[in-house]
């Protein structure tokens, strides 16, 4: 049973119905747009085509979009005429991560990669920390706070004492500047 609104909704709604059908024209099909199409109305004026005219323009289309994709294959190969591999330069040599040269550094002086991100400051963690954040900086393009941030938090300006004095004692010391640059060569061995 319906309610009197709902009666008069349907003959309103009828009654649109007849007046929009009485405004077409028989000869000529009715037009719907899309949105893209409805904004393009208001700069060219609408083209009005016959369902067998828009069958034979789309498959002329799908047949124009085969052509260009095939354009895109080598003709006897059907492979693509460019690669990914064209653009990649395998004989970059790829730079190690932080992580990499803390357990590198930590390996070759005995010690556990956590003592050198820990806030002890006795002089066998010290050294071994001040040269892992020289081998950092000088290998890695990171900048001094992110070195610090990687070595348990610590500050900037820590990293940049480290890398000056670790700098100023290679210059000086033989030994250790044989000892960076066998941890060097052992970090250059970076993993994939």
């Amino acid at each position: 049973m319906l309610t009197p609104t709902q009666i008069r909704l349907q003959s309103e709604r009828a009654a649109r119905l007849e007046r929009f059908a009485s405004r077409s024209v028989p000869d000529r099909p009715i037009v719907m747009l899309s949105a893209s199409e409805r904004t393009a109305a208001f700069v060219i004026p609408p083209v009005i085509i016959t369902p067998e005219q828009r069958a034979e323009a789309e498959a002329a289309f799908s047949f124009k979009d085969w052509l260009e994709r095939q354009d895109y294959l080598h003709p006897l190969q059907k492979e693509p005429w460019f690669s990914i591999e064209d653009e990649i330069k395998p004989d970059e040599p790829r730079l190690p991560y932080i992580e990499h040269i803390q357990k590198t550094v930590a390996k070759y002086y005995g010690m556990a990669r956590i003592d050198m991100l820990s806030s002890r400051r006795t002089a066998g963690i010290v050294r071994p920390r001040q040269i892992a954040m020289y081998l950092a900086k000088s290998l890695t393009l990171r900048s001094f706070p992110d070195i610090g941030r990687r070595f348990g938090g610590r500050d900037h300006t820590t990293v940049l004492h480290a890398v000056k004095k670790i700098g100023t004692l290679i210059l000086a010391d033989t030994v250790l500047a044989a000892e960076i640059e066998v941890l060097k060569a052992m970090i250059g061995q970076v993993p994939a």
